[in-house]
């Protein structure tokens, strides 16, 4: 599955691509070599890395879970014609019972600051508030992330809480659960 924006190019991860990101995350290579990109030291980010273990078990259990999970974010544009993964977006989980996906996301530090986040963010809330049961997508990040706050007002998401250092953040997406005739 994979999704295009202006400069990059987001890659679902299948339950393979997981396993060798797990196999050996000190050198990526298998990565780099099922996808046809190059993969840079520091990816997976330790935050990532965390939740591959859940995620490769329940997307081999389930194929159906492909795209409510960690995406590659590729960048396939520019002067070079490598294919780079610049970072990951994408979900803790399937929707909720209510329509809910919480989304991530993280660039790895030599491609910070070029709107990737972003760019990649509103692709993947788009793809997600278009999936039938959908409606909401929310968010969460640290207090003192200028960046990530930057980013989560330019998807215009509103805050909606805090707990601790953590801000949590809404969009109200077209409500899909109104599509039902029966109310």
């Amino acid at each position: 599955m994979h999704l295009r924006t202006e400069r990059l190019e987001l890659i679902a991860a299948t339950a393979e691509v997981t396993e060798a990101a797990l196999a050996n995350p000190a050198s990526p290579s298998e990565v780099g070599r099922l996808l046809g990109v190059v993969v840079p030291d520091g990816w997976p980010s330790d935050d990532l890395r965390d939740i591959l273990p859940g995620y490769a078990r329940d997307a081999a259990a389930n194929p159906a879970l492909l795209g409510w999970g960690p995406w590659l974010m590729v960048e396939a544009s520019g002067a070079s014609p490598t294919r780079v993964v610049v970072g990951d977006v994408g979900f803790h989980s399937r929707p909720d019972d209510a329509g809910t996906v919480e989304i991530g996301y993280g660039v790895l530090p030599g491609y910070r600051r070029r709107g990737y986040a972003t760019e990649a963010a509103r692709a993947l809330v788009a793809w997600a508030l278009d999936q039938p049961g959908v409606g909401r997508v929310v968010a969460e990040c640290e207090a003192d992330n200028a960046g990530s706050i930057r980013i989560l007002e330019k998807l215009g998401m509103r805050r909606t809480g805090a707990e601790g250092n953590l801000l949590r953040w809404t969009l109200e997406g077209p409500d899909r659960l109104l599509d039902d005739p029966t109310g």
